[in-house]
């Protein structure tokens, strides 16, 4: 299922201007079901998964080269519901090194480096991306939206990942982890912050 989405330009992916730290993130209020989304440090495939109770497809947008490597586009969605457009900057030297980065094609990232190595992910840094940036991804809604960035490192180096939530996609994801690990001792980092 193609998707008629604008991708959002690289320079709001490298702009170090206008990502929060999430040591800063409680001074922009968000509400607790999307600091509980926006703070989840595992795979958002399976988040998503659960959250909505359909099978998560990745659907591949883009594959371009960009100054010193590549960038992937995709967009994620719980049966036909658009939860995430997210791209990733792959420089040249780490595609040499791993050539199967450059076909990821359908596949998800995060679980396909799983499979593969650890890689550690974050820190995270996040985003409010005001309705009218949403509108011209493509996303329906007038309502401002969250995006959030981060580095999978490997040992020869990083994936930049940003992903940018489709409106109300957080909020039903942190209602989800809230109900799921209410009075549980074993909790994402996410829930107990």
């Amino acid at each position: 299922m193609m998707t008629n989405l604008v991708l959002p330009p690289s320079e709001l992916i490298l702009d170090p201007q206008s990502w929060i730290k999430a040591a800063d993130l409680s001074g922009h209020e968000p509400d607790r079901r999307i600091r509980q989304a926006l703070l989840y440090p595992n795979l958002l495939t399976r988040l998503l998964a659960s959250t909505f109770q359909d099978p998560v497809t990745v659907e591949l947008l883009a594959l371009s080269p960009v100054d010193g490597g590549f960038r992937r586009d995709v967009a994620l969605r719980a049966g036909e519901r658009l939860c995430v457009v997210a791209s990733t900057l792959m420089p040249e030297s780490l595609v040499d090194h791993y050539p199967w980065l450059g076909s990821l094609g359908n596949r998800p990232l995060g679980q396909t480096l799983e499979r593969f190595m650890e890689t550690p992910k974050g820190p995270f840094e996040y985003r409010i991306m005001d309705p009218a940036e949403g509108l011209e991804l493509g996303f329906r809604s007038r309502q401002p939206t969250w995006g959030r960035r981060f580095t999978f490192t490997l040992p020869e180096g990083g994936l930049t990942v940003m992903e940018i939530f489709s409106h109300g996609t957080l909020e039903q994801a942190g209602e989800w982890l809230m109900a799921r690990y209410a009075g549980s001792s074993t909790t994402p980092s996410a829930i107990s912050s």
